[in-house]
């Protein structure tokens, strides 16, 4: 039988040369090289500028009536602004506009940005307090922000003004343990704040000194927090305790269920006689869940190196989520 690891390490290691391939100059501003790693962690600058650009194409193309909301919502089913295809690029590949008309479109939005931005720069000058050019430029070019929504950005509530900040402190109550790896270990807990339970998962005791291991650790909660999709967990926080410095973080409870319960019970049943349909069906129907949920995590360039029916947890209402 082939050696699963030795799998997952060969992918890897085809995604790496795919991202080679494709940009190694975007590469040179940067320490990191983990492919778990987003386009807008990579290079933020380049993409930051680029997404303007699809912002503001998107918009002419709304205010030209070339394509309507919902033909722009079809188009963008299998694209997304944070990978490194350009918004003109996956229209004229999808035949929704010709070469010749994206190119007349792209020259069009990159003289609106120009102007923007000059008048931009006289802003930033005369007011210190003004910090993000990319936002104040995407409020001039989608004030309403219907734009940014259908290609599934966030626009900024505050673009303008002195950053604001909220802070605050909350405190949980480990109730038992739910499980232990060789990274860290996932507490049962109460948020005395909510008054609910959540899974809080921190890094072993042991491995508290090991910068490298609470790097790694950190690195997971913020690719997943950053992972929005109903079949993968939310993270509610990432945190450290104050007393005693332990990384953590919270996310959704999600009970003890899993894929695995459920297939090794699919086949109980069979056995037992039970052939009922609906069972597979079921199996089913949380297998292509899983698989809608690792397509928007490749989508993000976040690859999942354990996935298994373990790392799949099932609700008792259909919902589906994949974990670690």
């Amino acid at each position: 039988m082939d050696d699963p690891k030795s799998g997952d390490d060969e992918f890897v290691k085809l995604f790496a040369e795919r991202e080679r391939m494709e940009g190694p100059e975007l590469h040179a501003d940067t320490e990191s090289t983990d492919a778990g790693l987003d386009a807008t962690q990579l290079f933020p600058n380049a993409l930051a500028a680029r997404q303007e650009q699809d912002v503001a194409l998107a918009a002419l193309l709304l205010n030209e009536e070339i394509l309507n909301e919902q033909q722009l919502a079809q188009a963008l089913a299998d694209w997304t602004i944070h990978g490194t295809e350009s918004l003109g690029e996956h229209l004229v590949c999808a035949e929704l506009i010709s070469e010749a008309e994206c190119e007349r479109l792209e020259k069009k939005t990159e003289g609106q940005l120009n102007r923007i931005t000059t008048g931009l720069d006289a802003t930033v000058v005369a007011d210190s307090n003004v910090s993000d050019q990319t936002f104040l430029s995407l409020e001039q070019i989608d004030s309403s922000g219907r734009v940014a929504t259908l290609l599934g950005m966030s626009s900024n509530p505050a673009a303008t003004g002195e950053p604001q900040t909220r802070r605050f402190s909350e405190d949980y109550t480990l109730i038992r343990k739910l499980g232990q790896g060789g990274l860290g270990t996932v507490w049962l807990a109460r948020d005395n704040s909510l008054k609910r339970f959540v899974a809080l998962k921190e890094v072993n005791e042991a491995m508290q000194g090991n910068s490298a291991t609470v790097s790694r650790f950190s690195h997971e909660a913020i690719v997943t927090g950053r992972l929005e999709h109903p079949s993968i967990v939310p993270i509610h926080q990432f945190a450290k305790d104050t007393e005693t410095g332990q990384t953590f973080y919270t996310m959704r409870f999600l009970g003890k269920q899993t894929m695995q319960d459920a297939i090794a019970e699919y086949h109980e049943r069979r056995e037992a006689g039970d052939h009922d349909p609906m069972l597979l069906h079921h199996l089913l129907t949380a297998f292509v869940s899983v698989c809608q949920a690792i397509a928007y995590a490749h989508s993000r360039n976040v690859v999942h190196r354990d996935l298994k029916p373990e790392n799949v947890a099932l609700d008792g209402y259909g919902q589906v989520i994949v974990l670690d």
